[in-house]
């Protein structure tokens, strides 16, 4: 039986019940403060990484996961980005749309277990990929400009790889292999790898 979409004001107030348990012991292990914050969110803090939980403000409701070192004066980084940069094609992320307050439950306890798996280093104090995502995003925004004025084939190319971003991220591997072949002359390394593993698992 379908669930019922909840509000946004349903899901929020599940987001703010939800996060102080679903995140406790991932907090505790690695030695993360857990407070409220600003913008409906929550820090998990510690004298070595910054971890932001926030519930989206966009149209369709989801949660925005970055990292950053404690004090400022570095930019945060999207979870996604971060598993991004590794290039391991086991290793992705991207926010599942929420629809009950069991989504946002399983969502924390995915953003955690990614986390775990996959940025013990960041949680650790471990900067150094900082300036690579740093170069990665102003490329992608360099990139997008530049197809966005070309339009046509390369419009559609980008259109194309963000979705297919967006889907390996969300688990949805099949959806993600067909978009993948839909450029497959077009592919980063990093892409045909992705690429390989969703065939695969998918």
């Amino acid at each position: 039986m379908t669930q019922v979409a909840a509000s946004r004001p349903d899901l929020l107030a599940a987001f703010r019940g939800q996060v102080p348990d679903a995140c406790a012991d991932f907090a505790r292990r690695h030695g993360l403060d857990l407070r409220p914050a600003a913008d409906d969110g929550f820090d998990l803090q510690s004298p070595r990484c910054l971890v932001r939980v926030r519930f989206g403000s966009g149209h369709v409701p989801d949660l925005n996961v970055t990292l950053s070192p404690p004090a400022g004066g570095e930019p945060e980084f999207g979870l996604g980005l971060i598993l991004e940069a590794l290039a391991d094609p086991r290793a992705a992320y991207a926010p599942r749309p929420l629809r009950t307050p069991d989504d946002v439950r399983q969502e924390l306890e995915r953003a955690m277990v990614l986390m775990e798996n996959h940025c013990a280093h960041v949680l650790r104090g471990d900067f150094t990929a900082w300036p690579a995502l740093k170069r990665m995003v102003e490329d992608a925004a360099r990139d997008w400009k530049r197809q966005f004025k070309e339009g046509g084939r390369e419009a559609r190319l980008w259109q194309a790889r963000e979705a297919a971003r967006s889907a390996y991220g969300q688990g949805d591997l099949r959806r993600a292999a067909s978009l993948y072949e839909s450029i497959a002359d077009d592919l980063t390394p990093a892409e045909k790898r992705r690429l390989d593993h969703a065939r695969r698992q998918g």
